[in-house]
């Protein structure tokens, strides 16, 4: 069975997000939450990088665009295993490109995010003093 780009992307968002550790479903989701925002105002490639440097759950968030991207052969120049070091090497109508599937597919890691861990995000947001 052939599945449209949109199914594939939410499958794979929806595997990824299964994957994260239930200790940091809470930061991963608000950090989901801040992502493609993040991406709008700052560029894909600092955000990437800023996502890479910080906390365990900005770091699975970085490691599940990161696998994505890169799987994304067909819009690569040529094959890429690093996103961060891929991406300054790209064209920038590719970097363009990047950014939008970047964004489509970080659409829905914060919407399966949403669906996961909202009521761990809520239950952290009342515990804080």
């Amino acid at each position: 069975m052939r599945q449209t780009v949109e199914q594939t992307r939410a499958k794979a968002a929806w595997e990824a997000v299964e994957s994260v550790d239930g200790g940091i479903g809470g930061e991963y989701l608000s950090v989901a939450q801040k992502a493609p925002a993040m991406v709008m105002s700052n560029g894909l490639g600092p955000s990437a990088a800023f996502l890479r440097a910080k906390t365990p759950a900005s770091k699975a968030l970085y490691a599940h665009v990161s696998g994505w991207l890169v799987a994304q052969k067909q819009m690569w120049e040529q094959p890429r295993t690093d996103l961060i070091a891929g991406l300054v090497q790209e064209s920038s109508d590719n970097y363009r490109l990047l950014t939008v599937e970047a964004l489509a597919y970080l659409t829905w890691l914060k919407r399966f995010a949403e669906a996961k861990f909202k009521d761990q995000k809520a239950r952290t947001q009342h515990a804080a003093p």
